[in-house]
C-alpha cells in the first residue's frame, strides 16, 4: 500500500503536525546500518583501500570469509 500526503511535508508542518529528524522512534533496534570507511577514521579507510587493491581484475576478493569457490 502506498499513500501520498497532499501538499507534502510543507502542508504537514503548516498544519502544526509533529515531525522528527534522524532515526526517530524505531520498533526494533537498528542493526543494519554500516558506516562508510571514511566515516570511521583514517585506519578504517586505509584498510578498505588495501582490501580494494587486493581485488582481482573481476572484482573478486581474496578475503577469507568468502566461500572456497570464490577465493582468489
Amino acid at each position: 500500500n502506498a499513500r501520498v500526503l497532499d501538499g507534502g511535508l510543507a502542508a504537514w508542518t503548516a498544519a502544526g503536525l509533529p515531525v522528527e529528524s534522524g532515526p526517530g522512534t524505531m520498533l526494533a533496534e537498528v542493526d543494519d546500518v554500516v558506516q562508510k570507511p571514511y566515516e570511521r577514521g583514517r585506519a578504517a579507510m586505509e584498510a578498505y583501500l588495501r582490501w580494494e587493491e587486493a581485488l582481482d581484475p573481476h572484482g573478486v576478493s581474496p578475503h577469507a570469509l568468502l566461500p572456497e569457490g570464490r577465493r582468489a
